[in-house]
């Protein structure tokens, strides 16, 4: 289900909490409505596919240092808390991180389309 839906995760977890505390034979229904919400879920796995690719590229040693301005104690360092943008994006400055490849490519699907327009934004400002 991943970013489309981020309170999924949230509601799985309250179901096996809530199962555990009230045992059976209660739990049926606990359970039949989580599964039936999770199912009908929106859903996108471009978080699995973001770390598998990242993962793979590390066992191939395909890896760079962290930058010395983001290393810790560094005066050039630009806090993004510092910066407020909007209400859209509080809290980022463009700065180098060391990545060179983009991993995730969030999609069109629930909760994910908002995270796309926040990375897309992110990406035009200067």
């Amino acid at each position: 289900i991943g970013n489309a839906n981020p309170q999924a995760l949230v509601l799985a977890v309250s179901c096996f909490q809530a199962v555990e505390f009230v045992g059976s034979p209660e739990a049926r229904l606990i359970l039949a409505q989580t599964t039936i919400h999770l199912a009908c879920s929106a859903k996108s796995n471009a978080s699995y596919e973001a770390l598998s690719k990242a993962e793979e590229d590390v066992e191939h040693g395909e890896t760079i240092d962290v930058p010395e301005h983001i290393k810790p104690h560094s005066s050039d360092y630009k806090y993004p808390h510092n910066y407020y943008k909007n209400d859209k994006v509080g809290g980022y400055i463009r700065q180098n991180y060391g990545a060179k490849k983009r991993y995730y490519f969030p999609k069109d699907i629930g909760e994910e389309s908002k995270l796309k327009q926040i990375l897309e934004y992110m990406r035009r400002q200067k």
